[in-house]
């Protein structure tokens, strides 16, 4: 009865979903503009185990032809995030995000090309 609770917990918290504003910020200054969705996950190897679940974040952003798709992961205990990115015209990069608050921060990605672009996202990126 307990595992079979814990399983429709488990149900329920896999469709909790936030979705936010994103803006990445290109070294030639176009700014791309899209969304971002916060999802609870879970370590489907975990077997159960409660600690096993993280928050996820998937982005989109568009800037003319170019769509760029990503994803960050909070560290937890810290206020930074790792971020990775590749985008249509086949740049790709890593870097770090900084969160103001747990919804919202920016950051930079150093990009496979030597360049550098900015990431902000949720309250952050409005008005951007």
């Amino acid at each position: 009865m307990l595992r079979l609770s814990m399983v429709a917990v488990l149900i329920v918290l896999a469709g909790c979903a936030v979705t936010g504003q994103v803006a990445m910020i290109a070294p030639n200054g176009e700014v791309f503009r899209g969304t971002a969705t916060s999802a609870l996950a879970w370590d489907n190897t975990a077997m159960l185990v409660w600690d096993k679940f993280t928050v996820r974040d998937d982005f989109v952003v568009r800037g003319g032809a170019i769509e760029c798709r990503g994803e960050f992961d909070p560290m937890p205990g810290t206020s930074t995030a790792l971020v990775n990115l590749g985008c249509s015209d086949g740049r790709s990069g890593t870097g770090r995000l900084f969160r103001d608050n747990a919804a919202s921060g920016s950051g930079t990605i150093q990009m496979n090309d030597g360049s550098e672009t900015r990431l902000i996202y949720g309250d952050a990126a409005w008005g951007i």
